[in-house]
This record gives structure tokens, sequence and C-alpha cells, in this order.
């Protein structure tokens, strides 16, 4: 089954992930455009986000993400955010 995208995942679900991601210290703001999850940083440079994506080793058991969430952002590059302990 390919990787989830924001067009198969209820709006409710993104704009819970973008709360919950945006509170990292390097991105102050968020917004969603067309379920996209946009993520702004220090220097206002807009990252959109389109996939959200495991790195590889990293696993989930009883509903809880751990160490490293990767985003794969539109144009191809990548967000990480360390030491993520979240509830789903």
């Amino acid at each position: 089954m390919p990787n989830p995208t924001p067009n198969h995942l209820p709006s409710y679900q993104l704009n819970r992930w973008a709360k919950w991601f945006a509170k990292d210290h390097r991105f102050h703001a968020f917004a969603l455009e067309q379920e996209t999850l946009v993520l702004f940083d220090e220097r206002q440079r807009k990252h959109n986000l389109q996939l959200l994506s495991i790195q590889p080793g990293i696993g989930i058991e009883s509903g809880w993400f751990w160490d490293t969430l990767l985003f794969t952002q539109t144009d191809g590059g990548t967000l990480r955010f360390g030491g993520v302990d979240k509830e789903l």
C-alpha cells in the first residue's frame, strides 16, 4: 500500500499533526492549504508537506511515535523532528 497522502486522510487528522509538530522551536506557524500542511520557519520560508513517513528502522508500537519523525516536502526535501514522543 502506498504512503498515505493528505488527499486520502481526513482534514482533522492533518490539522492535529499540524498542531503537534509545528510546535518545534524552529517552526512558529502553520497553515493548511488544500490539504497540504505548510510550516513556516524562523526566516518565514514555507515548507509544504505532502507525505508523512517514518524513517527506516523506526517503529510504531502501542500508538506511540518516537525518535525521529521524517516529513517529505512537496519539493522533495525533508524535515526531521527528533525526540518525538506523541500519542496518536
